[in-house]
């Protein structure tokens, strides 16, 4: 049944947002709770299929780690599901149930087409999720193709069927955020055994189609009786909002974006086919230049031409300051006028569109051929702006791959693959693919070349405008502040499920994934990331390019990215968009600092971070005063942080020397009666705990840094490390240590002996070192057991090691999170040295502390100024 079979009566009950609203304030609902610090959200599937394949809460289910109910009766398809939550998620929250559900318990037949003859007779994927009771009520008997092959190759299974009232006090639930049923028709039964006026969900989507008559209006009234707004999503569904929900969702900053689409006109830009029909949106999107045009608003209001402007929360990242993100982009006339009409446009298009972003005043890259290297200067100053002057010929040469490309773009059992294919730019245009696989590499050249020095880049297609409104490049200035999001390498993928993407096979784009299946694909408007990672993504990208343009598997440049995004997560992050594929949300979110950002960790840069630097010192401003002049020559040690003294001295005298120092070097200064080293470290650790900081580094006020090459220290590891401010704080944000120790090599030892050996309870010792249970009578054991490494990383050239590292008070950077841990959580009214290596040591092996330790030795004790031994306390 589409919107348009719905009678009269029907559609007066339902609220007339349109498609985009109702999808945007879906959207809004799911990413408000999955943001929530509890994030305790509970959902429930009914017809759950294998967990994925077209369900629109699948990508916020996987991203948020929620809980769930998912009942799915057919055995294919369940088996699929639990693989999907159990292998694939690992999500240990998801409640599993193989049954179906009515209005009262009982055994039905079910029919259905075994999945293995779905796949081995390549049928239609939709076929899987098409089972149902006898007789059918949904394609199975509606459509004459789908019964004819339900004939040919169906079974029948007997499942049990359940009322979902008893399937919840089962489980013991008893909150329900978010429904979806479909269950092929059978959904008003499903309902009539659900009290959702009891757990009343925030959301309920289910089907219109295949409904029996008259059951649909009871549905509705019922919905509406208990307080719910329906709204109509694509004819196809129907979408309950709880009102009181539905009002705090007006008060979200980003219901302006509801509003905006509210000017949409239905249906406008999407394309029909010969039987008037709308072609499905994501088969049509194609890569490099945005063929699919996006419905737009009729105006982009800006807020100060609102009459009503919603005050609104302040934002995490601010526009203050010039970009620090370079935009690289490019145009070419690469005869696209030539093609047929459903892809024909004109090269003016481009140069219209490339005009608008001009206008924007963050640094820009621009690709052109030379006859339009005039139309740039006629926008942009040379002061942020390069011109690389490239015709579009060149891509036969320069582009590695151009032969293989029109080989395979001219193959009938390529093209053919897909009934939109021969018609495509990448079919129809031999330096279409050729260029568009090209942004990469155009990218990698920018960030060697970095004409205006900032460490991000950004590829923007020069006609990016053409779907995203230039307010928000030029008024809204999201370049400014997308570097928080560009810590690594991003990609926006938007979920999609097809036999082919752009001409690339399924089957072998999931091998390359490493993934039974394919569930997103990875957008090429916009890409990019910080300097460091860019060199690493483009050498990844072209060997994957060869070796699929060597087996003539070819999409396009989107192709490659998906596959990145699968495999290296470690070097790539993403956003997920709508399942559209229009990337105007991104932009909508970026200017709202509402982007979720799918990452194994959130990279901060390094001026973001809040450092603290704190040295304890007693009684010698001589030795203080030293350690100043020498960390101030490795580079923002003494510039970058926030630099506390301890001065446990007892000698008055060295006041005035102490008070000159700290005003010099811009130290704050608390003076106390000589706490003692480990009495100061605990203070230090307690201090920190009450400031804005990220981290600290700790000093003694004779440790002290080389500031140029000195050789190797005794284990042969370098002495001086370039960068060590950086790439330390590096370390740290990318692992989530919780300790760095900076020194291999220490005054009385080194980290190849576990020093904590000596210091852990004996039953510890016994336990962990069964070969060596015991400590020597007296002295050192020459044969102590050593340090017990995980892995060996690096850090633009310096090596640093995890595992079971002892904590003990050399210099060392510590986490917000780590001080916490070491220093703490457990107490000691006179802690050593020994008691903290003990401890922590216990709580590494327990796997609740992470340390490392960089392989090198960068920093040396020197006293020259010495007090009486008997005047050193620990504590």
């Amino acid at each position: 049944m589409s919107d348009r079979e719905l009678d009269t009566k029907l559609q007066e009950k339902l609220t007339p947002y349109n498609t985009w609203q109702v999808e945007r304030i879906f959207d809004i609902s799911l990413h408000n709770a999955g943001r929530k610090k509890d994030n305790e959200v509970f959902c429930l599937s009914v017809g759950s299929m294998d967990g994925h394949f077209h369900d629109t809460m699948a990508g916020y289910i996987s991203l948020y780690r929620w809980a769930g109910l998912f009942i799915e009766p057919l055995p294919d398809a369940f088996k699929a599901l639990s693989n999907y939550y159990r292998e694939h998620l690992k999500n240990e929250k998801a409640i599993l149930e193989n049954v179906a559900v009515s209005n009262e318990m009982r055994v039905e037949t079910m029919c259905y087409i075994p999945w293995d003859k779905i796949d081995s007779l390549e049928l239609d994927v939709p076929l899987k999720g098409m089972s149902s009771f006898i007789p059918p009520v949904n394609g199975f008997d509606s459509d004459e193709k789908s019964k004819a092959l339900l004939d040919e190759h169906g079974e029948m299974c007997e499942v049990p069927v359940v009322v979902l009232d008893s399937l919840l006090e089962k489980h013991n639930i008893e909150r329900i955020d978010y429904v979806t049923v479909d269950t092929e028709g059978h959904d008003y039964w499903v309902f009539e055994g659900f009290n959702f006026e009891k757990y009343r969900p925030k959301v309920i989507k289910f089907e219109l189609f295949n409904s029996e008559d008259g059951n649909l209006s009871k549905l509705f009234d019922r919905l509406i009786a208990a307080g719910y707004t329906l709204c109509n999503q694509e004819g196809c569904d129907i979408m309950a909002f709880e009102n009181e929900h539905l009002e705090f969702l007006k008060n979200n900053n980003r219901w302006s974006e509801v509003e905006k689409l509210g000017l949409c006109i239905e249906n406008t830009g999407y394309r029909l086919d010969k039987d008037g029909n709308y072609v499905d949106a994501p088969e049509n999107i194609a890569s490099g230049d945005d063929d699919y045009e996006e419905p737009q608003p009729v105006a982009y209001q800006l807020e100060e031409q609102q009459e009503e402007v919603k005050e609104k929360p302040a934002q995490v990242y601010s526009n203050e300051g010039p970009s620090k993100t370079t935009i690289v982009t490019g145009i070419w006339d690469l005869k696209r006028d030539t093609l047929a009409d459903s892809f024909k446009r004109p090269f003016s298009h481009y140069t219209d569109k490339l005009v608008q972003l001009l206008e924007t005043d963050a640094p820009m890259i621009v690709y052109v051929d030379p006859e339009y290297e005039s139309l740039v200067w006629e926008h942009r100053s040379p002061e942020n702006t390069q011109v690389i002057a490239k015709a579009a010929e060149e891509f036969k040469t320069w582009f590695e791959f151009y032969d293989q490309v029109q080989k395979i773009r001219s193959n009938p059992e390529w093209y053919n693959k897909a009934s939109w294919l021969p018609e495509s730019t990448q079919a129809g245009l031999e330096l279409y693919n050729p260029m568009v696989m090209s942004k990469m590499f155009m990218l990698n050249d920018a960030r060697i070349s970095n004409p205006f020095d900032t460490d991000y880049f950004l590829w923007v297609d020069g006609a990016i405008t053409n779907t995203i409104h230039p307010g928000y490049f030029t008024h809204d200035k999201v370049i400014n502040k997308i570097h928080h999001y560009l810590q690594k390498f991003l990609f926006v993928c938007f979920p999609y499920e097809n036999y082919e993407i752009h001409g690339f096979d399924h089957d072998r784009l999931r091998d390359y994934c490493n993934v039974d299946k394919t569930t997103w694909v990875a957008r090429a408007g916009i890409f990019g990331g910080h300097k460091d990672y860019i060199g690493d993504v483009n050498s990844l990208y072209y060997d994957y390019l060869k070796a699929t343009i060597d087996e003539e598997q070819m999409g396009t440049e989107e192709s490659i990215f998906t596959i990145l995004s699968y495999k290296h997560d470690d070097l790539v992050d993403r956003v997920m968009i709508r399942d559209d594929g229009l990337i105007e949300c991104f932009f909508e979110n970026l200017k709202n600092d509402t982007v979720d950002l799918i990452t194994t960790k959130k990279i901060r840069s390094i001026d973001e971070l809040t450092t603290y630097l704190y040295v304890i010192t007693y009684n010698s401003p001589s030795q203080f005063e030293k350690l100043c002049e020498n960390w101030a020559e490795r580079e923002k040690f003494l510039y970058n942080t926030k630099k506390v003294v301890l001065n446990n001295s007892t000698d008055d005298s060295t006041q005035e020397e102490y008070d000159r120092i700290c005003e010099t070097w811009d130290f704050t200064q608390v003076k106390k009666d000589n706490i003692g080293i480990c009495g100061g470290r605990q203070w230090v650790a307690e201090h920190f705990e009450q400031t804005d900081g990220d981290y600290y580094i700790f000093l003694e006020d004779d440790m002290y840094v080389h500031t140029d090459w000195k050789g190797t220290c005794p284990n042969g590891f370098a002495t001086y490390i370039p960068d060590l401010y950086d790439k330390t704080h590096t370390i740290m944000e990318r692992e989530g240590y919780d300790f760095l120790k900076f020194c291999f090599t220490e005054f009385f030892g080194d980290n190849r002996v576990q020093w904590a050996w000596y210091n852990v309870p004996q039953e510890l010792r016994e336990q962990h070192w069964p070969e060596k249970k015991y400590l020597p009578a007296n002295g050192l054991d020459p044969n102590a057991p050593l340090t017990n490494f995980k892995s060996i990383k690096n850090e633009k050239g310096l090596a640093y090691a995890d595992g079971e590292v002892f904590y003990c008070n050399w210099p060392q950077i510590v986490s917000r999170e780590g001080n916490k841990k070491m220093f703490l959580e457990e107490t000691w009214a006179a802690p050593f040295e020994q008691t903290w290596m003990s401890y922590i040591f216990q709580e590494t092996v327990k796997g609740n502390i992470n340390p490392a330790i960089l392989l090198a030795t960068p920093c040396y004790h020197e006293r020259f100024d010495y007090y009486e031994a008997s005047e050193r306390r620990e504590n």
